[in-house]
């Protein structure tokens, strides 16, 4: 048997959790326009390479203690939902409302006795109180069946999620992570990562980090600019925010490992100076060999990394 469920926000953490009364006819619509998912067979372990290459991966809860950022959903994967009460979605015609304003629900759970899927909710699609026309009920003038164009009252409505960006399997105990920046936007560990990714960046452009093994310092034309391009990049923040000090590699071997790119996204070495630019143009290709796993794909051809 399958029962439905919606992660409540507040404060941009999880609040609480409230089951959804939904037909199997709703349900089996939901689930039949789902997009495809890789094959967990091709998911790798959780390690921070994962998290760096951007890709999915695979963790066995036994490894997800407090401090992990994972606990949270470790938490949730535990619950009995069936037997500890945790509230039904209810609308009532009073005005009492179930999901107060400081509220959102960020995803849809769908737990079964095998597994429990879980569903990001895209935000800006969700509506609070409003009127629809349906225009697909409009009657024209040689129709006679009866249609007629009707309002629709939404007090809160979630747009239709189609994204699977995890997965619970009960039986092994494992958590498969198909879309990682979706579920860190639940977890809310999206913010302090692009945090960290700014600090790290910071800390090149003061001279106190340094790239390979000679420890080159970095110069940046245009800072602010690749500052906000950061900010916006999921790939690239996540890959500054897990920066570590690891250095594996000379200055003549990343020269080797990016020059099949483009001459605009090289990065420019100064013997001399015992330095590199980096402009607005270039600096996803040094974000990118700051990590050995990178250098190492790229030295193997696939320059589609960066």
């Amino acid at each position: 048997m399958e029962n439905v469920w919606v992660g409540v926000y507040k404060n941009n953490k999880l609040n609480r959790l409230l089951q959804v009364p939904l037909t199997n006819e709703v349900l089996n619509d939901i689930k039949a326009n789902l997009d495809e998912v890789q094959d967990k067979n091709e998911l790798i372990l959780y390690s921070n390479e994962a998290l760096v290459l951007d890709c999915g991966y695979k963790i066995n809860c036994s490894e997800i203690n407090e401090k992990h950022f994972l606990s949270q959903f470790k938490d949730i994967f535990y619950i009995n939902t069936i037997d500890e009460g945790l509230g039904v979605l209810n609308f009532k015609r009073n005005g009492e409302k179930h999901i107060s304003r400081e509220e959102i629900i960020r995803f849809l759970l769908i737990n079964s006795e095998e597994k429990m899927l879980i569903l990001a909710i895209e935000i800006r699609g969700i509506v609070r109180k409003k009127h629809f026309l349906d225009l697909t009920r409009f009657k024209d003038k040689h129709d006679d069946t009866g249609n007629q164009n009707i309002i629709y009252e939404i007090d809160y409505g979630i747009p239709v999620p189609k994204c699977i960006c995890a997965e619970y399997d009960k039986v092994d105990d494992i958590f498969y992570v198909y879309d990682n920046e979706s579920l860190e936007k639940l977890i809310g560990s999206f913010e302090e990562r692009k945090k960290r990714a700014i600090n790290t960046l910071d800390d090149f452009k003061s001279h106190k980090n340094k790239i390979g093994l000679e420890e080159y310092k970095v110069n940046f034309n245009d800072y602010e600019i690749i500052k906000s391009k950061v900010e916006n990049s999921n790939r690239t923040s996540t890959r500054l925010s897990k920066y570590q000090h690891d250095k594996k590699y000379s200055i003549e071997q990343i020269k080797g490992a990016i020059q099949r790119l483009p001459e605009e996204k090289q990065l420019y070495f100064d013997r001399r100076s015992q330095s590199i630019e980096v402009n607005s143009k270039n600096y996803e290709t040094f974000i990118a060999v700051l990590h050995n796993s990178i250098i190492e794909r790229l030295i193997s051809g696939d320059v589609d990394i960066i």
